[in-house]
């Protein structure tokens, strides 16, 4: 598999959003399809899912695919409380469905 262009940590939240900002931001001048690998994400709250959002959303602007290379439970599930599984281009089978 190859590596991420963005790999990110095990916290993605308001307290890191302008750093990870700055990070998502280098990433997105490159080429090609923009991979996410968000296998080690232990806590992520409604601002972090709004910023790899708007990351995607960007990503599509500029004409890049996006892809994520791994998403960890706590992000989907975070993603399907908000409602933002599909937005986000997470895979359904990903999905947990337990409450």
């Amino acid at each position: 598999m190859a590596e991420a262009d963005i790999t990110l940590e095990s916290r993605v939240d308001v307290t890191l959003a302008a750093e990870l900002r700055s990070t998502l931001d280098m990433a997105l001048s490159g080429e090609g399809t923009l991979s996410v690998d968000a296998a080690a994400v232990e806590q992520v709250d409604t601002a972090g899912i709004q910023l790899l959002l708007a990351l995607r959303q960007e990503a599509e602007r500029r004409g890049r695919a996006f892809a994520w290379q791994a998403a960890s439970p706590a992000l989907q599930d975070t993603a399907r409380r908000l409602g933002l599984e599909a937005q986000l281009g997470l895979p359904p089978a990903a999905v947990s469905t337990e409450d």
